[in-house]
């Protein structure tokens, strides 16, 4: 998207978001990778039929990001792309615009990956060399040159981005690999607490080795577009422990890298499906098992594909990524590719972004904590003043006010615990931010207040039942006890509500003990 085509309002959220564009990439030690034999990884026999082979594979979601619908931008790197030498850069984008928008990626809707992706403008780089052998970080360095020249969109602009690079024939990578996908950090967006957490931080890309055949470029690319999507970051759809045996991400295609067929016509390896418990090739109104590949259907037209040339700074391929400089040559506004371009995703204005909490950690982090001093400051006005007696009773019917006070205190608290915890947008597994708990943050003093409050008369119901003569609790002497469980179930909220599920569960159904097996009933979810 072009400073012209975007909103004001978009623009000058731009204009302040390059303050925090890194000053060189940050790319990650992590990837997911093919090499040439496959023998790093380990391979179902007979596409998966062995029961034993079976058994011992399977890959679990640990809740990750996924790139859906992916938008693939190809890059070709190199001055032969640019010459009639086959394949060319039309074959290649034509084919990968069959594997992206065709059926190969419908078995991925068991991966959270429930749409096909699109393909976007090609850029090609006739004016730069891959060094041979090449690194991912020269790889890092070209792409983070392209998005300073504006050559490709930044992460923000296209979130879903792939930035896919084709290697020319040849060219090798130091360590074997002949496809790899990773990601490397663009934006610093951790500790901006206002950021809009629908901007991309990092960018995600792939690259394809390339020995002069379409099938062979093809294939690799359909191994790394399936991980990518599934797994861009190394925390999302991974291998349990001992699935696979090679180095870097065990992913659903390293498992299958024996088995490969076509759909509509192109070359791909076939990739794990958890569900089927084999490696697959979705085709056309079905998906295949990847020992019978799916019949070549008729071959549509060929789109027609145009890259675009695109000049890059002087030492783009060095350590450090320069400024764009006057020897850039921009590209059109206006995609010119394959009849599947992906439209950049609009710009959500600031007032739908707050109303849908789409924003980052440190905003609930702030917002939690002015809770916290709102409900320190509301107990001394309350023990030193006498005004706010006005207007908040000591008891409200027969509740104390000190207890929903203690629930929302104990809710705040175990909340800063788990932003402070889990601030990382970007970040591992064991760190990173999840947008589906923005509005349980928002809404935490409210809820502790009145788990804080069903604790309390549970309290009173036990005292009343054993009938302690003059005993309740509000008596001084149980007034402690009271608040401190107010305070743990509005801490331990998430306990509590599983506690009620039980407790309702034993009332409605007290002669159930479980089904015919001995298990008990499925309770509804939370």
């Amino acid at each position: 998207m072009s400073s012209n085509d975007r909103p004001v309002g978009a623009s000058v959220a731009k204009a302040a978001l390059r303050q925090y564009r890194l000053a060189q990439p940050q790319a990650f030690a992590g990837m997911g990778r093919v090499v040439a034999d496959g023998a790093a990884a380990r391979l179902p026999s007979s596409g998966g039929s062995d029961a034993t082979t079976r058994s011992g594979i399977r890959f679990a979601d640990n809740k990750g990001p996924v790139l859906s619908p992916v938008h693939i931008w190809p890059i070709f790197w190199g001055s032969s792309w640019s010459t009639d030498r086959a394949p060319t850069a039309g074959d290649v984008t034509a084919a990968v615009t069959r594997v992206v928008t065709g059926p190969f990626m419908s078995a991925l809707d068991q991966y959270r990956v429930v749409q096909p992706g699109t393909v976007a403008r090609a850029t090609l780089l006739a004016s730069s060399e891959p060094p041979n052998p090449f690194s991912n970080q020269d790889v890092v360095d070209i792409l983070y040159g392209l998005l300073l020249a504006g050559a490709i969109p930044e992460p923000d602009d296209d979130p879903l981005a792939l930035y896919t690079l084709f290697l020319p024939p040849g060219v090798t990578s130091i360590d074997s690999s002949i496809g790899e996908h990773s990601y490397f950090a663009y934006y610093n967006l951790t500790h901006l607490w206002l950021a809009d957490a629908g901007l991309g931080s990092n960018v995600h890309y792939a690259w394809t080795a390339n020995n002069g055949s379409l099938d062979f470029v093809t294939t690799v690319f359909s191994h790394e577009l399936v991980e990518a999507c599934t797994d861009p970051e190394g925390t999302t759809i991974l291998g349990v422990e001992g699935t696979c045996g090679q180095s870097g991400w065990c992913e659903i295609g390293d498992v299958c890298t024996g088995t490969t067929g076509q759909v509509d016509g192109v070359s791909v390896q076939s990739y794990w499906s958890q569900r089927d418990l084999t490696c697959v090739i979705p085709s056309r109104g079905a998906v295949a098992d990847a020992t019978t590949p799916a019949a070549d259907p008729a071959r549509t037209a060929e789109p027609s594909v145009t890259a675009t040339p695109v000049a890059i700074p002087s030492g783009a391929q060095s350590s450090v990524a320069p400024r764009p400089s006057a020897s850039v040559i921009p590209l059109p506004a206006t995609p010119v590719s394959a009849p599947a371009t992906p439209a950049t995703p609009p710009a959500r204005g600031a007032l739908n972004r707050i109303l849908q909490l789409d924003l980052p950690p440190a905003f609930f982090f702030w917002v939690e904590f002015l809770y916290l001093i709102a409900l320190i400051v509301g107990a001394i006005l309350w023990v030193k003043g006498t005004w706010l007696h006005d207007y908040l009773p000591e008891q409200i019917g027969p509740i104390p006010i000190s207890i929903p006070w203690f629930g929302a205190l104990g809710a705040v608290l175990i909340s800063i615990a788990g932003i402070s915890a889990h601030n990382v947008v970007g970040g591992t597994a064991s760190t990173r931010w999840d947008p589906s708990y923005n509005f349980w943050h928002i809404a935490r003093p409210l809820v502790g207040a009145a788990v804080g409050t069903v604790g309390y008369l549970m309290l009173a119901a036990v005292l009343d039942a054993t009938r302690v003569a003059g005993t309740t609790p509000s008596s001084p002497g149980v007034r402690p006890v009271s608040n401190l469980i107010a305070f743990l179930f509005g801490y331990r909220e998430e306990s509590f509500r599983e506690l009620i599920k039980r407790a309702v569960d034993l009332l409605l159904q007290p002669g159930v003990r479980g089904g015919a097996s001995g298990t008990p009933p499925p309770s509804p979810r939370p």
